[in-house]
C-alpha cells in the first residue's frame, strides 16, 4: 500500500503506483493532484495520445495509423539497398519521387531545394533538424524541474526515453514526482524508480482535475493573504489607539 506523499518529505518509490481518474476520492490521488498544483516549475511531455478525444487517432492504438497500414498493406516488400526511385533530402531526411524535373536539375550539376525543411512532421526514426536548440532547452528546464508530467505516449521512442530519464533524474533531485497519464497501461519494469505514479484516465479529466486543485490553491493564498492584513490593521489600529492614549495621558 502506497504511503501518503508530500514535496518535502517524499519517500523513494521503487515500484510504478497505479492511480485511476475514476477514483475520485482516493486521497492518495488527491495527494498527488495537489503537489502537482503546487509545483513551480512543472514540466510536461506529451504524445500524440492527447488528440484522441477530439476525434483524431494517435499512432499504436487499435484504429491508429500503424494499425491502418498493418490492415492495408499485411505483406511488405523492403529494398534492402532502396531504389534510383526515389530522393531523400540530407538535411530534413525527407523523400520525394525522382522526378524528370530533379533529373533534369541534377544534369545541370545543380542539387534541387526541399520544398518541406521549414514544414515537415518529424515521424519515427527521423532525426530531428533542431535537436541541437531542443537540447539547450532541455538542459535548461532541467536545471528547475520540480515536477514531470508525461501525457498519452507510447514510452517506446528511444529519443523520448532518454529526454523522459534525464528529465525524471533532475526532479527527483528535488524530491518531485514523475506521473504519466494514459488512458492504458503502457508501464513495464523498465520505469520502475523512474516514474512514481500512473494516472489511468484521459488527458482531459486530469486537467480538469488539477485545474480544480489550483482553483484550491489560489484560493488558499488568497485566504492566507486576507488573515494577513486583518492580522496587519488589528495591529495597526491597537497601535494608533496607544498613541492616542499616551497623548492624551
Amino acid at each position: 500500500m502506497a504511503l501518503k506523499h508530500d514535496l518535502k518529505n517524499k519517500p523513494l518509490v521503487s515500484n510504478v503506483v497505479q492511480l485511476n481518474l475514476d477514483s475520485k476520492n482516493n486521497p492518495l490521488l488527491s495527494n498527488v493532484a495537489q503537489n502537482v498544483a503546487l509545483s513551480k516549475n512543472p514540466i510536461i511531455i506529451a504524445g500524440a495520445g492527447i488528440s484522441c478525444s477530439e476525434g483524431i487517432p494517435d499512432f499504436r492504438s487499435s484504429n491508429g495509423l500503424f494499425e491502418m497500414i498493418k490492415q492495408n498493406y499485411p505483406a511488405q516488400v523492403v529494398q534492402l539497398h532502396e531504389t534510383l526511385a526515389n530522393l531523400q533530402c540530407n538535411i530534413c531526411t525527407n523523400v520525394y519521387s525522382f522526378t524528370q524535373e530533379y533529373c533534369d536539375i541534377f544534369t545541370k550539376g545543380k542539387i534541387p531545394n526541399c520544398p518541406e525543411c521549414e514544414k515537415r512532421v518529424i515521424l519515427y526514426g527521423d532525426k530531428h533538424p533542431k535537436e541541437l536548440e531542443i537540447g539547450k532547452i532541455a538542459a535548461y528546464d532541467q536545471d528547475k524541474a520540480d515536477c514531470l508530467i508525461i501525457m498519452e505516449t507510447s514510452l517506446r521512442i528511444p529519443g523520448v526515453k532518454c529526454l523522459i530519464k534525464k528529465f525524471a533524474e533532475a526532479v527527483h533531485d528535488r524530491n518531485g514526482y514523475v506521473i504519466i497519464v494514459n488512458a492504458t497501461n503502457v508501464v513495464t519494469k523498465e520505469w520502475n524508480g523512474i516514474i512514481d505514479y500512473q494516472i489511468k484516465g484521459t488527458c482531459d479529466e486530469w486537467v480538469k482535475l488539477i485545474d480544480m486543485e489550483l482553483s484550491n490553491v489560489k484560493k488558499s493564498k488568497k485566504r492566507k493573504r486576507n488573515e494577513i492584513n486583518c492580522s496587519l490593521n488589528f495591529t495597526n489600529n491597537n497601535s494608533l489607539r496607544n498613541k492616542k492614549k499616551n497623548i492624551s495621558d
